[in-house]
């Protein structure tokens, strides 16, 4: 015969306590205490007892699902590992499970054609993994469909987690000074790091650069096909090619006196410098220093500095604030968490 199910009476029996106290303690709540919710957990394990997911969803109309939402142009969804891991194991945490979902703008933002996942709550709410070009109707689309959602890596002031790029800049710039580096050149090889569309980390890191240098008083430099003084200047809109990048970075460090400072927007344009460097037997640590941001490794090259951005730490954010919309709807908008940087 089949062994009956255990149930939260079983365990209340066996405890000696209330229906109502076992189940406030598996759902690990304060409303008893932590030795309560010890008891319970063990006698739990004990005896066997298992969630049933589906009564509990036709009791509290909850899935106990998030979606994590992605898009498909390009760059406007990018996923690094370090975030999918932390979300993975906060929704762990949060007994819940993650669902991913990859549309279109047209689907995001077309009544005929809304998803499954959006138009019959498939999902209690919504990570929205859109960090920039987001669809102009996307904010207008959740709340008509009552759906919660919070945003990530995409700056805005309510209901989203983000990097705090500009403090990104400053602490670079810090980190430089520190090691008594007076000439530092900010490195961005995009060709569009000044369009109004791009990823709001490229104009705000070059701010907190900014703002660092001038409070230092030095003399800052920007470098990069978008800015009108740089070497690497474009009027063409077209992507420097890597043998013009090298070209412009070996110019660079054959200036006299040399810059000895660099901020590089991004990992790949710190490598090649290195790589520069390193073939005109320019000491990396001691004659340059090389500081740039990213999920904290130096892409091989130990000499790199990398000021690391604290995904775990986002991820933990997005889903407790998720947590906290999908439980009390309807409340006061929650102000968004900007992620400070580790500096190490």
């Amino acid at each position: 015969m089949p062994k009956t199910p255990v149930t939260q009476q079983d365990i209340a029996k066996k405890l000696g306590i209330s229906p109502i106290s076992v189940s406030y303690a598996l759902k690990g709540s304060k409303n008893v205490s932590a030795k309560t919710r010890e008891r319970v957990a063990k006698a739990a394990a004990e005896m066997g007892y298992r969630v049933n997911r589906s009564a509990q969803s036709m009791r509290t109309g909850q899935t106990h699902m998030f979606g994590l939402l992605l898009g498909f142009g390009p760059g406007i969804s990018t996923l690094p590992a370090p975030l999918l891991g932390g979300l993975c194991t906060e929704m762990h945490h949060a007994q819940r499970h993650l669902v991913l979902a990859r549309f279109t703008d047209e689907e995001l933002t077309d009544p005929q054609s809304y998803p499954t996942i959006l138009k019959e709550h498939v999902v209690d709410g919504l990570l929205v993994n859109f960090t920039h070009k987001a669809p102009e109707r996307m904010d207008d689309v959740f709340e008509e469909l009552e759906l919660p959602a919070v945003w990530l890596n995409n700056k805005r002031p309510f209901s989203a987690v983000y990097h705090d790029d500009h403090m990104v800049g400053v602490k670079a710039v810090e980190l430089l000074l520190l090691e008594g580096r007076q000439r530092i050149i900010y490195f961005d090889t995009a060709v569009a790091a000044l369009a109004p569309d791009q990823h709001y980390s490229r104009q705000d890191r070059r701010e907190g650069y900014l703002s660092a240098m001038k409070r230092a008083r030095l003399e800052p430099r920007l470098e990069g096909p978008s800015f009108s003084k740089s070497a690497m200047a474009r009027s063409d809109g077209q992507s420097l090619l890597l043998v013009e990048k090298q070209q412009a970075m070996r110019a660079i460090l054959e200036e006299n006196p040399r810059p000895d400072g660099f901020l590089c927007f991004h990992n790949d344009d710190a490598l090649v410098l290195s790589l520069v460097a390193r073939e005109m037997g320019v000491r990396i640590g001691s004659d340059i220093k090389i500081v740039s941001a990213g999920t904290g490794t130096s892409s091989g090259v130990p000499q790199l500095h990398v000021i690391r951005l604290d995904y775990a730490f986002m991820a933990r954010q997005a889903v407790q604030m998720l947590i906290s919309k999908v439980m009390e709807p309807g409340g006061e908008p929650l102000k968004s968490i900007a992620v400070p940087p580790v500096v190490g």
